[in-house]
C-alpha cells in the first residue's frame, strides 16, 4: 500500500481545533511511519494550520521516539536573542530548567515541553541538553502570544521555566535534536500541508494539472523522510519538492479557494534560514 492511499480516500475531516484534532488523529490509529501519519493528518484536516500543526507533531515523534503516542509536545528552542546556539541562556543544573524561550509551538496545549538548555561546557563549547519537562511542573510558566496572521490556529507561546523539573533525554540537545528537527520538521510539515491541498483541490474540481505536481512532491519527500536527518540529500529533496506545494497553494488562491491567500507566508517561513541549509547540503552531499 502507498503512503499515499489516504490521499485518494482521507477519513472523516478532524475537528478544527489543533488539540482535538490530534487526539481524535490518535484515536483513528498509530500505524505507519511518522511522514504516513503526517499525510494521513494532513488529508483529514479542516485547515492549513491544523495540517501545519499535526505534521509538526509527528516530526517531533519522529525525532523523539520516547514521546508517548498520546502525548503533544513543544520543542523551545528560540530565545530572546534568536535560535543559535549562541543565543541560548537556558540553564540546567542536572534537576532543574532556569531560563525564557520564546515562539514555542503548541505550547499552550502541550503535555510535555523538550527545552533546549546548556548544561555546562565541553570541548570549549556549550554543551546542550535537550530537557523533557512536564508542562504542568512547578516553576512552568506559559504565556499565550497573540495568533498570527496565517494559520492562527496554532498557538505559540513564551514559557518561562524557574528551576522547573526536568530529566535531560540521551545525547546532545543541540546535534542531536534542535539541529536535525529542522529537516525532519520541513519533511513532515509539507508534506501534511501538500496531502491538505491535494484533498482539497480534488475538492473543489481542480484539475489533475493542479494537484498531480503535488503528488510527485509527496512521493519524492516520503522517501527524503526516511533517510537520517543528517543525511544532505534529504534536504535537498526537500528543497527540491517544496516548490511544487507552493505551486498549488498559490494556485488554489488564485483560483477556486482564495481564502487560503493569508496562509501563502506558511510555507515561506525562515526561507532564508533554509537556503543555507541547502547550500550546506549541496556542498556536502555525495563527500566521503
Amino acid at each position: 500500500m502507498s503512503s499515499l492511499d489516504a490521499l485518494a480516500a482521507p477519513s472523516a475531516p478532524l475537528p478544527p481545533d489543533v488539540r482535538a484534532a490530534f487526539d481524535e488523529h490518535l484515536a483513528r490509529g498509530t500505524a505507519g511511519t511518522s511522514f504516513e501519519r503526517a499525510l494521513s493528518a494532513g488529508a483529514a484536516s479542516r485547515s492549513i494550520g491544523v495540517a501545519f500543526a499535526l505534521g509538526y507533531e509527528a516530526a517531533l515523534h519522529r525525532l523523539v521516539p520516547s514521546i508517548a503516542p498520546a502525548e503533544l509536545a513543544s520543542l523551545c528552542v528560540t530565545e530572546a536573542a534568536g535560535g543559535h546556539p549562541r543565543d541560548v541562556r537556558c540553564a540546567f543544573d542536572g534537576a532543574r530548567v532556569t531560563g525564557e524561550k520564546r515562539w514555542a509551538t503548541l505550547a499552550p496545549i502541550a503535555d510535555a515541553l523538550l527545552v533546549l538548555a546548556v548544561r555546562g561546557e565541553r570541548d570549549g563549547r556549550k554543551d546542550f541538553a535537550l530537557v523533557r519537562v512536564p508542562r504542568d511542573a512547578p516553576g512552568v510558566s506559559i504565556t499565550p502570544l497573540p495568533a498570527t496572521p496565517f494559520a492562527p490556529e496554532v498557538p505559540h507561546a513564551v514559557v518561562a521555566l524557574a528551576g522547573a523539573p526536568g530529566v535531560a533525554l540521551p545525547g546532545d540537545g543541540f546535534d542531536d535534536y534542535a539541529r536535525p528537527f529542522r529537516t525532519v520538521e520541513d519533511a513532515h510539515v509539507v508534506g501534511a500541508v501538500g496531502a491538505h491541498l491535494v484533498v482539497r483541490a480534488r475538492a473543489l474540481g481542480a484539475t489533475p494539472a493542479l494537484w498531480s505536481p503535488v503528488l510527485a512532491a509527496l512521493a519524492a519527500l516520503s522517501a527524503a523522510a526516511a533517510l537520517d536527518p543528517r543525511d544532505p540529500l534529504g534536504h535537498l529533496v526537500i528543497e527540491g519538492a517544496l516548490p511544487q506545494i507552493e505551486g498549488a497553494m498559490k494556485a488554489l488562491a488564485a483560483g477556486p479557494a482564495p481564502e487560503l491567500s493569508p496562509e501563502l507566508p506558511l510555507l515561506t517561513i525562515a526561507a532564508r534560514a533554509r537556503e543555507q541549509r541547502t547550500l550546506g547540503a549541496a556542498a556536502r552531499w555525495g563527500r566521503a
